[in-house]
Formats: C-alpha cells, sequence, structure tokens
C-alpha cells in the first residue's frame, strides 16, 4: 500500500509511518477537529478484499470503542475512506516487554509477577465484559509505560468468541506467533476461548523468568509443532532457583490440554498472587508434574497450516544489557488496555513491591560521561584489548588485513541528554529549516542512559578502509549495482539520479584519496562492511562472546558525538567557534567537498577523541527511522528508513547540530553519506 505520510486522510493529517506489518500500516496522525496526536492504523489492500476480515474488524472495532474502563486506551474513532479501512486511537508512549526482558535480561520473579498480573487483569476485563479474547499474546505485544504502567498492545487479532471468525484469514495468514502460539490455535480448533491467552501469557512468563523462549527451532513450522507435541518446559530446570509455588503456576498456564490450565482468570490471578506473597519464604524447590503432548491425532492438523506471519524469535541473552528509555510505541488495532498500578487489599498489598519501582526508577549509579571526559584533555591513547570494557582514552587498533586499520576510541557508559531545547529547535527554523525536520529532534532534551561500553571508529571509514574490503570480498555496492547515486555533492544537486556515480567516483572534482572519507554509502553498503569485521575478528578471536562490529544506535551516536556537552555542537553554543574544526557549509574551512579523515587534528576531536562527529559526511546509524525522535534503545519503527547523524560538507551550521537527525532509505547512495563503526554487544538479539 502506498505511504501515506503528509496526506490528508478523512479528517487526519498524517505525519509519519512509525510502523508496518502484514495487517497493514500505523501512522502518526493529527486529528484536524480536536488538534490532537493519534495512532492511525490504516489496514492493507490485500486485507480490504477480505470481507469476513473487514466484518470482524469493525465488530471489534465497535466493542472496545464500547469499553469504559480507566485501563484502556481509547479507540477515538473507526472508519473507512475510498475503501481505505481505519481505526484512530490514543498515541502512547513507552517500550515492549520484549526490549526490557533484553536490557535487563531475566526479570526477578517478582516483577515478572506483577507485568503477568497487569496482563491478566486486562485480559479479565475484556473478557468478561465483550467474551473477546486476544490471541496473540507476547512480549512484543506488552508494553511498559515510562511512569510504570503496563500495557496490552496489538488486539488486531483479538476474536470475539461470539461471532464466526476463523483461525486463518482468507489469505491464509495464521493468527498467532510461533513462539508463544497455543496448540489449540495451532491445530485451528474453532472454539478457542481465553484460555489459549492464558497459554500464550504463560509462555511469557516463562521468558521473563528465564530470559529465554519455551521452545526453539529453525522454522515458524517447527515452533508450532512444538507446542502441539513436545512437553511442557521444565522451569525449575531452565531456572532452578524458581520458587515452586511460581513454577507450578507457569507449568499450569503452559498445560497442553486447555482443561489443565486455571479455569478463569479469577483462578489465574489468586494463582500469581498467592506465589507472589510467598516468595519471601518460599524455598522449597521442586518439579510438578510434567505435561504430555497432544494425541498424534492432532499432528495432521498442523500440517494443513498454509502461512505464518510471525518470524521465529532468537533467544535473549540473560546477561546482555541495553540503555533504556521509553519508546514511543503505537498500540495496534482494538482493545489496547493500559493498566494503572495492580491493586490489592492494604493487607495483601503492603508486602508486594511496587511495579513502578522496577520498570521507571533509574539504573544503578554510575558515572557519567561528563565526569569522565572532564578529566581527558587530550586523551590518552593506552593501547587496549578489544574484548575488555574500555575506558576514555583507550584506543584499539581493527586490523583489516595488507596492513590497513582502524582506530576504536573507547566510550564508557554514562548519562546523557538526547535531543535538543525549544530554543535551539526555534534557532533552527528561524534560519529556514522545515519544521516538520526540526520537530524530529523530539519534544525537548530528555534523560537517557548507555549502560554498555563500547569501542567506536576515531574517525569515518577511509576510502582505503573500504578498499580493503572490497578486495577481500568484490562487493558491489548499490549505487554500482544501480549505476547511478541519488545525488550529487554541490548545492543545487540534493536531489534526483545522478548516473555514473559510485564510492570510485563521488562527482568530487578531484578522485577520492586514500585518506578521504568513503562517500556513496548506503545503510546496506556499511552493513556489509560490519558484517565482513565481524567475520574477521572472530575468526581471529579477538570478540568476546556477544560482541560484533556494527552501526552505532542512535543513542550511541549523540552519546559519543556529545561527549558529555548539552550544548548546540560538542564544542559549545557558538558556530563561529567551530571554524578549524570540522568540515561544513558556509565557512572556511579548507574543503570543498569531502575532507580527508581528521584533518584539523586535535582541535577537531571532541572530548571522546572522536574526530568528525560533526559535517563532512552524514553518517548511518543502526536505528529504524521515528518521526517522534531518537531513542534511549535500537528503535523498530519504518524499516524503509534509517537514521543518518552528523550534517555533511555543504550543510549549514544550523544543520550541523549535535541533534540533528534524518532519515532515507537503507539503498539510498547519496554523495554526501558515509558511516563509523563500533563494536559492542550485538543489540539486534541475532
Amino acid at each position: 500500500m502506498a505511504d501515506l505520510t503528509g496526506q490528508a486522510f478523512d479528517g487526519f493529517e498524517i505525519l509519519c509511518k512509525l510502523g508496518q506489518g502484514g495487517m497493514g500500516a500505523v501512522y502518526k496522525a493529527r486529528q484536524v477537529s480536536l488538534n490532537r496526536f493519534v495512532a492511525l492504523k490504516v489496514m492493507s489492500n490485500a486485507l480490504a478484499e477480505d470481507q469476513e476480515f473487514i466484518e470482524r474488524f469493525k465488530r471489534e472495532a465497535t466493542t472496545a470503542a464500547q469499553f469504559k474502563h480507566p485501563n484502556i486506551v481509547q479507540v477515538h474513532a473507526a472508519g473507512e475512506s475510498n475503501g481505505t479501512h481505519y481505526m484512530a486511537m490514543e498515541f502512547v508512549e513507552g517500550r515492549t516487554l520484549r526490549e526490557h526482558i533484553r536490557s535487563h535480561g531475566r526479570l526477578n520473579p517478582q516483577e515478572a509477577i506483577a507485568i503477568t498480573l497487569h496482563v491478566a487483569e486486562g485480559l479479565k476485563y475484556a473478557w468478561n465484559k465483550s467474551r473477546m479474547i486476544h490471541r496473540d499474546i507476547k512480549p512484543d505485544n506488552v508494553f511498559l509505560s515510562q511512569s510504570g504502567e503496563v500495557l496490552v498492545g496489538d488486539l488486531g487479532l483479538a476474536k470475539n468468541t461470539g461471532g464466526t471468525s476463523t483461525e486463518m484469514t482468507s489469505t491464509g495468514m495464521m493468527l498467532g506467533s510461533p513462539h508463544y502460539i497455543s496448540p489449540e490455535q495451532a491445530t485451528s480448533v474453532k472454539d478457542i476461548d481465553f484460555r489459549a491467552d492464558i497459554y500464550s501469557l504463560g509462555c511469557t512468563l516463562f521468558q521473563m523468568l528465564t530470559g529465554r523462549t519455551a521452545y526453539e527451532g529453525d522454522s515458524s513450522m517447527v515452533l508450532i509443532m512444538k507446542h502441539v507435541n513436545e512437553p511442557t518446559p521444565d522451569v525449575f530446570e531452565a531456572l532452578p532457583e524458581c520458587p515452586r509455588k511460581l513454577g507450578v503456576m507457569v507449568t499450569r498456564m503452559m498445560a497442553k490440554n486447555r482443561d489443565d490450565r486455571p479455569t478463569s482468570y479469577d483462578e489465574l490471578i489468586a494463582g500469581l498472587w498467592e506465589a507472589n506473597e510467598n516468595l519471601s519464604g518460599d524455598t522449597e524447590i521442586g518439579r510438578p508434574p510434567t505435561a504430555q503432548p497432544l494425541p498424534p491425532t492432532a499432528i495432521g492438523r498442523v500440517a494443513a497450516v498454509r502461512t505464518v506471519t510471525a518470524t521465529p524469535r532468537n533467544q535473549i541473552s540473560p546477561g546482555m544489557t541495553y540503555g533504556v528509555v521509553g519508546v514511543a510505541v503505537v498500540l495496534l488495532l482494538v482493545g489496547l488496555f493500559l493498566w494503572s498500578p495492580w491493586n490489592k487489599p492494604a493487607s495483601q498489598n503492603s508486602n508486594t513491591p511496587i511495579l513502578h519501582h522496577y520498570i521507571s526508577s533509574p539504573p544503578s549509579p554510575q558515572h557519567s560521561a561528563a565526569s569522565d571526559v572532564g578529566i581527558l584533555a587530550p586523551p590518552e591513547t593506552r593501547v587496549a584489548a578489544l574484548t575488555t570494557a574500555p575506558k576514555v582514552g583507550e584506543v584499539y587498533t581493527l586490523p583489516l588485513g595488507s596492513n590497513v586499520t582502524m582506530e576504536l576510541m573507547g566510550i564508557p557508559p554514562g548519562e546523557f541528554m538526547l535531543g535538543s531545547t525549544k530554543e535551539e529547535q526555534e534557532w533552527d527554523i528561524a534560519k529556514g529549516t522545515a519544521e516538520g525536520n526540526v520537530k524530529a529532534e523530539g519534544n525537548g532534551m530528555r534523560k537517557a542512559m548507555i549502560k554498555q561500553s563500547f569501542w567506536m571508529g576515531r574517525t569515518e571509514v577511509t576510502v582505503g578502509q573500504w578498499k580493503q574490503f572490497v578486495a577481500a570480498t568484490g562487493y558491489k555496492t548499490d549505487a554500482e549495482k544501480k549505476g547511478y547515486a541519488d545525488n550529487a555533492p554541490r548545492k543545487g544537486q540534493e536531489n534526483g539520479r545522478v548516473d555514473g556515480l559510485s564510492w570510485r567516483n563521488p562527482g568530487f572534482d578531484t578522485a577520492p584519496q586514500d585518506r578521504d572519507a568513503v562517500a556513496c554509502i548506503s545503510w546496506n553498503d556499511a552493513t556489509a562492511f560490519c558484517e565482513w569485521a565481524t567475520e574477521q575478528e572472530r575468526k581471529a578471536g579477538r570478540l568476546a562472546v556477544g560482541q560484533v562490529v556494527r552501526l552505532p544506535t542512535e543513542a550511541e551516536w549523540e552519546y559519543a558525538c556529545r561527549a558529555g556537552t548539552q550544548t548546540k555542537f560538542w564544542w559549545g553554543d557558538s558556530p563561529e567557534d567551530g571554524v578549524g574544526r570540522l568540515n561544513w557549509g558556509g565557512k572556511k574551512d579548507g574543503f570543498e567537498f569531502v575532507a580527508p579523515v581528521d584533518s584539523y587534528g586535535a582541535r577537531g576531536q571532541n572530548k571522546f577523541g572522536l574526530a568528525d562527529m560533526l559535517g563532512n559526511l552524514w553518517e548511518w546509524c543502526l536505528d529504524e527511522w521515528d518521526c517522534v525522535g531518537a531513542h534511549e534503545e535500537p528503535f523498530k519503527g519504518d524499516p524503509s528508513r534509517r537514521v543518518v547523524r552528523g550534517g555533511e560538507f555543504n550543510g549549514p551550521p544550523n544543520r550541523t547540530r549535535s541533534a540533528v537527525r534524518a532519515g532515507w532509505p537503507p539503498s539510498s547512495s547519496h554523495s554526501r553519506y558515509g558511516f563509523r563503526v563500533v563494536a559492542g554487544v550485538d543489540v539486534t538479539g541475532g
């Protein structure tokens, strides 16, 4: 379906795309009549031809709109415009439970119970009110708000059991996710009820407690078969210290036979509360009876499944942690639940930890970037091993072969301020920048945390370093394969196809030299370079378990660029003080086009010892684009665009600030685009 960004749509102004899946696209939009932001879910054209799905969509939208409960996200409107069906909901910020598990590893039992209780209370309300079931409970569809609330999202699969819908659409999409799907969903049982959601919630609780999914497999079909035929995984084997009553409840929730699961949400909730209240004194460890597979007659029914839309989830390493901040989460489709802190009578609640403490309190104290860099002038150059946690000033020399190397600087963890102030944004707009481009920097500066140290390229990747990659692999860039670049280096040529340009000839007046930053590099190209470098380092045994060479996350990039500052530029607020520090437009910097890296010596290096963080070339980041602002954790939003940061050699000072950001297609090969690498934990979960 066509991207609606920038268009008017049935009373809504479409601001930007936030995500897309098999059932449609989600946009941030402004409802013009009420001047409020909404999350607008627009159904895909393929599903619009499925009349059964359309009817179910209308029914469930009507049902969700009638929910009057303080813990349910309001459905504002649902309708159809020129054959396109949509639903408008509150715009909510938070982060997914999956990201929370990735950030913290396995959760402690009290936190896991708290989150599960929130989800169960909301599902209970939907079931009691309208006999509505979710059918796709999983960590990706459970959101944690910045204020400590728990939200169940994406009831796009929601089913009112009084209807006649089946478990597959007419186009063959199974409704459910292979890592969490109940056996009865997998075998297309028609009379599915709330116990299917209890099973999926049990799988989610298992993952919270152990840090890994209940079943693993090489394909969606293998995973589905395991839910049907393999015994329920032993939570005590995965987590020997699991309190017995909690482990028993997990096993009951994941029983293959739904008659063996809790018979109501009240029973489930009471069991979870009992497990929670016994945590302090529950030292008894023991295995519950092992659940048995379904009978062989069920196996044949699984083979009839044609297409499964969800991809298998990778196991999450319990020891891997990342920075945590709320991301702009759009809660998709109908019946979106938002719970306030859960309540019990005072006698039961007095010994219960408050969920807010677990998911909103700041991380344990760590030194800030400012405290590190304040003693660094100039940085030391202690040679370090890549496998160690680096400190400020440590340098690692990454060998690329044939005596070609790359220097990486150690970047410690710490707090920083992400984004830009209102005054800074107004200054940029006054210089002529479109308001929408500036507002993409977010709504003011906000505190963020980089929790893991990493190594970052001291400079942008050079032509000489890129040549070594090409010589070793024979790689062809997107520009070479297309036969053109997406823009030219001179002002006035920013947009449009330019034949014959590539990293070998980016359109500059002279041929690129080995010390020049390599240009005309797409996000795909930069990622390929990182994968090659990772493979080389792994073969040499220089990477620790879980480490990769990759692009920086957007938060890592801004943290490294700022190096402890909160000003417009890493050196301060004055553009004039930038003269002699970087290659940008409108200033005498010695270069019309791209400059050799580190051309300005110590004056061009920030307090982390990084050169050319602003100007010279836009630098690709790992994250998908979000028009709302940058995120502390790697962001999954609009896969059709990836983030670039830092500005370029023709950019004016107001567009070369530390907070400036843009998003472009991953295949874009601009003559003003390059990249630098980092080495650190694999934040993709791969």
